[in-house]
């Protein structure tokens, strides 16, 4: 083999081993979220295959999941405050009433995903395929959805703010823009703008507030 053809093989050999490192997920991480175990936090699922996991209440707070495939998963009011979920397959995902505060969801895939009562507050969906998302009660406060695909999606009910970032040229038909109470409003069904998940659970504990703070909304209307 001359140098010359040996060149363009080490390139792509470098390029592999680029991609390989960047998606190396933990086995035994991979094993625990395939398993019964609902305490991921922080753990390492970057590309890893999940597809059909059932991870309900599980706790995957500040865990990276980059480029993993989690299509037709059971993610339903799971913890993924923080989380990385850049360029992730969430096809068909339950992710009702999930808390996703400040998770990145750059790039992510979540045509017909469910986002239902989901706190999406400070989240990143720059460029994220929502086509036929049910984002219906969405708490949507400081979340940027710039370049995201809405087509089809459904937001009868989501909850945003003046600073709630869209797609040039998109307005939310039925999205209620509804401004933060104020700063004494005893009120533990609604999460002020910009507040995370432990703040609000501190703020509801100390004004007398639900024991489980997991309730962020009500429900809409079905």
């Amino acid at each position: 083999m001359t140098f010359r053809t040996f060149r363009p093989l080490l390139a792509i050999t470098t390029l592999l081993l680029a991609v390989t490192t960047a998606w190396a997920f933990n086995p035994a991480d991979v094993a625990r979220a395939r398993g019964a175990d609902r305490n991921l936090a922080r753990a390492d699922l970057s590309g890893a295959n999940l597809q059909g996991v059932n991870l309900v209440e599980a706790n995957l707070t500040g865990a990276n999941l980059r480029g993993a495939n989690l299509t037709r998963a059971s993610l339903l009011t799971a913890n993924l405050n923080g989380a990385n979920l850049t360029g992730a397959i969430l096809t068909r995902t339950n992710l009702e009433g999930a808390f996703l505060t400040d998770a990145n969801l750059t790039r992510a895939n979540l045509n017909g995903a469910n986002l239902s009562i989901a706190s999406l507050v400070g989240a990143d969906l720059t460029g994220a395929n929502l086509t036929g998302a049910d984002l219906r009660g969405a708490i949507l406060f400081t979340a940027n959805l710039e370049g995201a695909n809405l087509t089809g999606a459904n937001l009868g009910g989501a909850r945003c703010s003046q600073r709630t970032r869209w797609p040039a040229g998109f307005t939310p038909p039925s999205c209620q823009f509804v401004p933060p109470p104020p700063a004494n409003a005893n009120d533990c069904d609604v999460v002020l703008e910009g507040e995370s998940f432990e703040q609000y659970t501190r703020r509801c504990a100390a004004q007398g507030g639900p024991a489980d703070a997991g309730a962020v909304a009500p429900p809409p209307p079905r």
